[in-house]
């Protein structure tokens, strides 16, 4: 690390120029603090072409050329905190092929590399940060849907580990080194000394530090006090060997590997509890997911461990998530606790307990609610109409019901998809907020 960031003080950087115009305030030389200026001309003393913008009262954001770089020609941008005058990060472009090739190859591995994914141009970002902070590759994806272009960012380590998948943020201003309490600092290096940090988020509620230690990436949630409330570990599907045999047997007794694949998994530590969670795709037939909670003994459960009967779990405690979705989630979902916090496909997931239901919300990257997707397992928690319009249809079977999964978008609609096993015949019946139903069968 120490090394390849020497390589680029003298001379590489990552440019989002054209977005820090649109964002931030103008400046000039005469308008950044000289702590700043005179830090800037000590690490880039032949750049030209330099302009100076300033983001609000955080950070001094320097644009500017190098040459006889590898990034010969690209636009660059350093970042610098107004307050302490201290250097930050800088951004650079390089070309798709210039990339290591671990991060080359897990891109080329992964679906992103295929339709209907494609690259957004050949140019990467690289975000260059300070000691004890990860390097990260940027790679821009997009594609067509319903004529309307979805676009992502995937960031990568340099020995190809991809940390998040997330729709095409404004700046990279979240990945400007923060400075965390001494005591969470010495937990961390106490626990995973030589770790390197990916992103630390804070907010009223407490700190979240993702941190990258042995290849393994780390979620890490303590409270406003900075007292540590749990850490989940993630696990790429290369790293499956590192989860208990039993944990992995008992999954694979319940779900046939012939029908379901592993998507995800992560592993869930506190003070009071352990337990995985594996996130499984069907592979064949519906299109269908299920996340399940194991264990360390292999016992099973479709529910958060600590919220079985309806109870507060100690899940999720001060996890930050931003003041506009604690708004929204205050408003929508009254009473409700957030209870982790994951990037999927573009998307920020919240996970919240609400009403003795765990319920996935989905935002895009500028915190705009999507979608609310949730499970229920009992027939009567369907509103009532719901209940009359299944119970009308001669096809159902009430007794027969196996899955319920409930679907509200941003739109104002709400689907029901009630799954009925009958004799050797599944039946899944959709169901919008007024009754009207579709079926689909399976034999």
């Amino acid at each position: 690390m120490k090394k390849l960031l020497s390589a680029f003080v003298v001379g590489a950087a990552l440019s989002l120029f054209a977005s820090c115009q649109k964002e931030t305030g103008s400046g000039g030389p005469g308008t950044i603090p000289q702590s700043v200026l005179n830090q800037f001309a000590s690490l880039y003393p032949t750049a030209t072409n330099v302009q100076w913008t300033t983001k609000g009262n955080d950070y001094a954001i320097a644009t500017f050329t190098l040459t006889n770089t590898k990034a010969n020609g690209a636009q660059n941008s350093a970042w610098f905190a107004l307050q302490s005058g201290s250097w930050g990060m800088t951004e650079t472009e390089i070309l798709f092929d210039q990339l290591p090739e671990a991060v080359k190859t897990a891109f080329n591995a992964s679906e992103y590399a295929q339709a209907p994914w494609y690259l957004d141009d050949q140019e990467i970002d690289i975000i260059y940060r300070g000691e004890g902070q990860e390097t990260l590759y940027v790679i821009e994806v997009e594609q067509r849907d319903n004529n309307q272009t979805i676009e992502m960012k995937l960031y990568y380590t340099a020995d190809g580990t991809l940390t998040k998948e997330f729709g095409k943020e404004e700046d990279y201003s979240g990945y400007f080194p923060q400075q965390l309490p001494t005591s969470i600092e010495s937990w961390i290096a106490t626990n995973y000394p030589g770790a390197t940090i990916i992103e630390i988020d804070h907010e009223g509620a407490g700190y979240e530090a993702e941190i990258y230690h042995e290849g393994i990436k780390y979620d890490i949630v303590f409270t406003a006090n900075s007292e540590w409330s749990y850490t989940e570990t993630d696990y790429e599907r290369n790293q499956l060997s590192l989860i208990p045999q039993g944990v992995r047997d008992a999954v694979d007794a319940q779900y046939n590997s012939s029908e379901w694949r592993i998507d995800d998994v992560k592993k869930y530590v506190s003070t009071t509890v352990t337990y995985y969670i594996f996130e499984l795709e069907r592979t064949t037939g519906r299109d269908d997911e299920q996340k399940v909670y194991v264990m360390e003994d292999g016992t099973l459960s479709l529910t958060r461990p600590g919220y079985e009967n309806g109870a507060q779990g100690d899940a999720g405690a001060g996890i930050p998530v931003g003041e506009d979705i604690s708004a929204f989630i205050a408003e929508n979902y009254p009473g409700a606790s957030v209870i982790e916090r994951d990037y999927d496909k573009g998307y920020q997931e919240i996970e919240i307990w609400h009403d003795n239901v765990e319920k996935t919300l989905k935002f895009t990257s500028n915190n705009a609610w999507v979608s609310t997707e949730y499970d229920l397992r009992q027939f009567n928690q369907l509103p009532q109409n719901i209940q009359d319009a299944l119970t009308a249809d001669a096809e159902f079977v009430a007794t027969g019901v196996e899955d319920i999964e409930v679907t509200e978008l941003a739109n104002g609609t709400t689907t029901y998809e009630v799954e009925v096993k009958s004799g050797r015949l599944e039946i899944t019946f959709r169901v919008d907020g007024n009754g009207n139903i579709s079926k689909e069968y399976d034999d």
